[in-house]
């Protein structure tokens, strides 16, 4: 080992990171070098240094930290392949298998052109796939007719929104905000649609329109298979906070959920690190079966602070 890879690996050899071998050739060399020893030593020095420094970070911070990390952690998941892809990864279109490729090439071809004649027949015959929510008899949310997105629509009107459905034929919806078919396509979307994404959309609405039955399917939400719809529906019912059924199901999510972001994230609900604690006393024996048998360490801590909070102890007798 010369000189420069010593150097480098000062920091590992300190904290134990070396393998045997490379921990033994760093002693030799440390023993017959006497500029690297120094160096080791300078290094011992500092980091010594930066040990004996500690400082408590407010938890406040920590909490903005955490919240911040999730977010960026669900932007960065990787997007849900299209039915189309998955299509295609079905067939196993290999390139020794030229013959087929062709066929299904073919195939697809006279699909998509009569398909598309066909389609273009039905537009004509009845004004194209644009429906507003005045002649809603002819659509309902349900598996039935599966939507396939909710976004802002065009022209510019932030009091417009479009849903995508799925029919024989895609049909595009607009709304205004303020309409309550709106609501309940975003209710049945949240309980009902397979993609988590549109499942996300559909929170975002709902967190903005509270209502008793949106406050019902965000507490649904909260059992859902996709841990960043669970986290978002659990952020949208902060408002609701005080409320008896959000704290009983909350509580639920801390006991039960096996994410502990998703834990830690219940704690900071019914007990803001900057507002009051809205846990009530009874919820106790559950905090303290938390503490029992939870494995993360953040959680933990958290849990045994809002019980000391609320006057109770962090164990059970």
């Amino acid at each position: 080992m010369n000189c420069e890879t010593v150097q480098e690996n000062l920091s590992l050899y300190l904290y134990g990171e070396l393998n045997f071998h490379d921990e033994e050739q760093f002693d030799s060399h440390i023993a017959e070098c006497a500029f690297c020893s120094a160096a080791l030593d300078r290094e011992r020095t500092w980091h010594a240094a930066a040990l004996s420094k500690s400082s408590d970070v407010p938890m406040d911070l920590l909490s903005r930290c955490r919240r911040d990390l999730s977010r960026t952690l669900d932007a960065l998941q990787p997007p849900k392949p299209s039915r189309w892809e998955q299509f295609l990864e079905t067939l196993d279109i290999r390139p020794s298998h030229w013959s087929t490729q062709l066929a299904v090439a073919s195939l697809l071809l006279c699909v998509g052109f009569y398909s598309a004649r066909l389609l273009g027949r039905q537009s004509e015959a009845t004004g194209g796939g644009f429906s507003s929510s005045n002649d809603m008899s002819l659509l309902s949310p349900g598996p039935s007719n599966p939507v396939r997105f909710i976004r802002q629509a065009e022209g510019g009107d932030p009091d417009r929104i479009e849903i995508g459905v799925d029919e024989v034929r895609p049909h595009r919806l607009l709304f205004r905000r303020d309409d309550p078919a709106l609501e309940r396509w975003a209710i049945a979307t949240v309980a009902e649609a397979d993609d988590p994404s549109l499942r996300l959309d559909s929170i975002e609405l709902l967190s903005s329109r509270p209502c008793a039955a949106g406050k019902s399917a965000l507490l649904a939400a909260l059992r859902d298979a996709n841990t960043a719809v669970r986290h978002r529906a659990l952020s949208a019912l902060e408002p609701c906070a005080p409320d008896q059924a959000v704290q009983d199901t909350v509580v639920q999510v801390l006991a039960t959920d096996q994410c502990p972001r998703l834990r830690m994230e219940a704690i900071e609900f019914l007990a803001p690190p900057t507002g009051p604690v809205t846990v009530r006393r009874q919820f106790a024996g559950v905090l303290q079966g938390v503490v029992e048998r939870e494995s993360d360490g953040h959680v933990r801590l958290r849990c045994e602070r809002v019980l000391q909070d609320i006057k109770a102890s962090p164990v059970t007798y």
